[in-house]
């Protein structure tokens, strides 16, 4: 039987997060999030959003728009589903490509996405992605028709996921 003290067993904790060391020193967010696994993001705002609490306790050279860049700019990173929204490497992008077929799949036969995709194509959606290029949920502007339930969005938010 392996035996090891609580005080060995609390550092290999924190190595193993990633809070062992000192907070400082350069920062290559990529590797930061690469070694965590996933980040995941969280609306929770007392400060600020618990994700970026997160990164920064690992590295105080952290700021929060580094994130964005990495996401939006840079495209190291993409945000998906891990058992809630997260941050995960781009290098996962290939291993996740089941889960997306699958997710896809699910959806196409939900009623919602059938309703969604009544309201606003795919067409049109996949159509103004080829003209335009990459393109966030902002750039739509269906609502949700109705009295809107907890976790509604609008059609063209279904149809995108």
């Amino acid at each position: 039987m392996l035996r090891i003290s609580n005080r060995h067993a609390r550092w290999l904790w924190l190595q193993s997060q990633g809070l062992s060391e000192t907070p400082a020193g350069p920062l290559n967010l990529p590797a930061l999030v690469h070694r965590l696994g996933f980040v995941q993001l969280d609306t929770i705002q007392n400060v600020t959003r618990a994700h970026h609490h997160i990164l920064w306790s690992r590295n105080q050279n952290y700021r929060e728009p580094m994130l964005d860049k990495l996401l939006g700019q840079d495209r190291a990173v993409f945000e998906h589903f891990t058992h809630d929204a997260s941050i995960l490497p781009m290098e996962y992008y290939p291993m996740w490509q089941r889960q997306f077929r699958r997710l896809g799949e699910r959806a196409a036969g939900h009623a919602s996405f059938q309703k969604a995709t009544k309201e606003i194509g795919c067409e049109q959606i996949l159509s103004r992605i080829a003209q335009e290029g990459p393109l966030s949920t902002h750039a739509f502007d269906t609502k949700v028709e109705g009295k809107k339930q907890m976790w509604d969005r609008p059609p063209h938010k279904r149809v995108l996921d």
